[in-house]
């Protein structure tokens, strides 16, 4: 089951999983790349990323970014994204978020 998340409320949901996430991209060979990160989230979403996450980020601009929760009886938050690369970090311009029931 699915909850919808309003954009303007992925701040307040963050708030209540754990404090990183994960964030996937795919590669030119498209593959998934998966690498944990702790956000920095308000209107965009910044987090630091290791080369290879910016890598693919600079081919393919779509991502997901999953808080797992705190309770795994509770739900994780999925957010699709429209990333880009600026230095070492990434911003990622939120475009839907779901609470995912995980049981």
């Amino acid at each position: 089951m699915s909850i919808q998340v309003e954009l303007d409320a992925i701040a307040q949901a963050v708030a209540h999983q754990m404090p990183l996430a994960y964030l996937l991209t795919v590669s030119d060979d498209e593959r998934v790349h998966v690498v944990a990160v702790v956000p920095d989230v308000g209107a965009d979403i910044v987090c630091s990323p290791g080369n290879r996450a910016r890598t693919n980020i600079a081919s393919r601009s779509t991502v997901t970014l999953v808080w797992p929760p705190v309770d795994p009886v509770e739900k994780s938050l999925l957010v699709d994204g429209d990333a880009r690369v600026d230095g070492d970090v990434v911003i990622v311009t939120p475009r839907s978020a779901i609470l995912h029931v995980t049981r």
